[in-house]
């Protein structure tokens, strides 16, 4: 009897051993899933996202152009080329980075990476776009370190004159994008809305007929008055609304939490103060790593749009202060037009000519980390605010305006990039390749640089 009680009282000792160990397996097994599918998700935004870092020529409009073939919508770049956000979704994301100061196409990128991998995948698609350009201008920044003064004939000039001839075609096709992609997203976000599309007119004849100085205040203006417009008209067709519907990946998973949004956003500000206060009582030298960095950090922070409206901050903060050179500025403010990544790379540039590839590194965290991070800190409580009915119908106003900034950047970018015949030539044959051909967009820019050589060496088109 006695064993049959002993028995008896291990059997739901057993059965609670065996209970609690298929609880931790059933646990076990579900941190190994979550485990391969963030390495799953963030291998992908690895394959998505480092050929951009390489073909990313022409600025801003011409990266948010790649963006949109390549993550947004159907395929089009061949099989196995992800298909990430919509292009309602896309053009919301777009909205937001126009409305927030920094890097306004890196920081789409970081959002599209989010939507991916979330945080990490957001710090990836930022680090693999920017790592190819920061390393090539670095390399040449360093080049310049010491230098008080840029001769014609000097080793730095000649390089520069060298790879500007492939530049050229390099921009002419990136200009090709950023052309079909202003036509594509107005088409298919208006639709036949007559009101939106009269939003995005007015959008794109404001911003074009508007000084550059003025971009600051003026893109965040449109984006919200476009939404206004038709927050306020009346309500005569849902048309649009579904396309502004939520997307249901991001649904599924938000890419970010709250949680690490508001941490975001706190780093943010705990930084800017305290570099205003370390700055201002700080006795190191001006040209120190504390000075590079709360000065370029100034600039990312005060800076919207992206694209040629940072050269005034990055001069201002650098140039009239004569930290370097006003002409190796300008040798610097050339290169980053021709090499990939976006024009923040500038900072790249002056941080290697004043402190070689350390202050490179200090520049760059400097004018970016303050956009990644607001970028980061608002998407979580953005998303939220999406999901109401009077936000979507807002939504589709501020979409609209946002198509027409787009529109306006075929304007913006034609009279930097298209100078002469063979770059128009360029352009005209590029655009072919994309919509006639189907041709992936990395080697259309390929092939556009490698056409804008060939007509350089052979002057064709070049003198008209």
């Amino acid at each position: 009897m006695a064993l049959k009680e002993e028995n008896r009282s291990l059997i739901p000792r057993v059965e609670r051993d065996s209970s609690s160990e298929e609880l931790e397996q059933g646990g076990d097994i579900d941190a190994a899933a979550r485990k391969t599918e963030c390495i799953s998700a963030l291998r992908s935004v690895w394959n998505g996202f480092w050929p951009l870092g390489l073909i990313g020529f022409g600025g801003t409009n011409a990266n948010i152009a790649l963006a949109l073939r390549r993550f947004a919508g159907k395929e089009r770049d061949g099989p196995g080329t992800p298909v990430w956000v919509s292009e309602p979704l896309f053009l919301e994301l777009f909205a937001l980075c126009q409305s927030l100061p920094g890097p306004s196409a890196l920081q789409l990128l970081a959002a599209i990476g989010a939507a991916r991998a979330g945080l990490l995948g957001g710090i990836l698609a930022v680090f693999l776009f920017q790592l190819p350009g920061f390393l090539a201008v670095t390399w040449v920044g360093s080049m310049f370190h010491g230098v008080d003064h840029v001769d014609s004939s000097s080793t730095q000039a000649i390089f520069l004159a060298l790879f500007k001839r492939a530049g050229m075609g390099l921009v002419a096709a990136a200009f090709s994008q950023v052309l079909y992609a202003a036509y594509s997203i107005t088409i298919k976000t208006c639709k036949s809305n007559r009101l939106e599309l009269t939003i995005a007119l007015m959008s794109a004849f404001v911003v074009v007929l508007a000084p550059t100085s003025c971009a600051a205040w003026l893109y965040p203006a449109v984006i919200l008055a476009g939404g206004l417009i038709k927050w306020f008209a009346p309500r005569t067709s849902n048309v649009t609304l579904a396309t502004i519907a939520g997307d249901d990946e991001l649904e599924r998973h938000l890419p970010i939490s709250e949680r690490q949004g508001t941490i975001c956003l706190f780093i943010f500000s705990v930084i800017g103060v305290s570099l205003s206060v370390v700055a201002h009582f700080s006795t190191a030298t001006k040209r120190s790593f504390l000075f590079i960095f709360e000065s370029f950090w100034k600039v990312g922070s005060l800076v919207f749009g992206g694209g040629q409206v940072v050269l005034p901050f990055i001069y201002g903060e650098v140039a009239q202060k004569h930290w370097i050179a006003n002409d190796v500025f300008l040798y610097g403010f050339a290169l980053v037009q021709v090499l990939p990544g976006p024009l923040f790379n500038l900072a790249a540039f002056v941080g290697a000519v004043m402190q070689g590839p350390l202050g490179a590194l200090v520049a760059s965290l400097g004018i970016l980390v303050p956009g990644i991070l607001l970028v980061f800190g608002l998407i979580p409580h953005w998303y939220k605010l999406r999901s109401s009915s009077v936000a979507k119908t807002f939504l589709a106003g501020v979409n609209a305006a946002a198509a027409g900034l787009l529109t306006a950047a075929v304007y913006i970018f034609m009279r930097a990039s298209l100078p002469n015949a063979a770059s128009f030539a360029i352009m005209i044959t590029c655009g072919a390749m994309t919509t006639i051909w189907s041709l992936p967009v990395p080697l259309v820019i390929l092939l556009g640089g490698l056409l804008g050589w060939v007509l350089q060496a052979m002057n064709i088109g070049i003198n008209t």
